[in-house]
């Protein structure tokens, strides 16, 4: 079992780790794998992807409601936020 690092939720630029830091590349970065002119996600992005609802921490699917919630974590204080859960695999 491998247990990866936790991650913030919707930071998925740059790939495939994030840089700790949500901004706009970040929601570039989750119009293109919602355009699907990116790859599939790894495990991990689509964790960090898939943070709509916030509720849930997601819903299993990349929609508009994901990058909406990107871009509204990229410029604003959103302190609420908490980084994802781990995964293992």
């Amino acid at each position: 079992m491998v247990v990866v690092g936790a991650g913030l939720e919707g930071d998925v630029h740059p790939r495939p780790y994030g840089d700790g830091i949500v901004d706009e590349g970040d929601v570039a970065q989750a119009m293109r794998h919602l355009l699907g002119i990116e790859e599939q996600p790894s495990a991990g992005e689509f964790r960090r992807l898939d943070c709509a609802p916030e509720e849930t921490c997601g819903d299993g699917r990349i929609d508009v409601a994901d990058v909406v919630a990107i871009r509204r974590i990229a410029t604003t204080s959103a302190t609420s936020i908490l980084p994802s859960p781990q995964v293992s695999s």
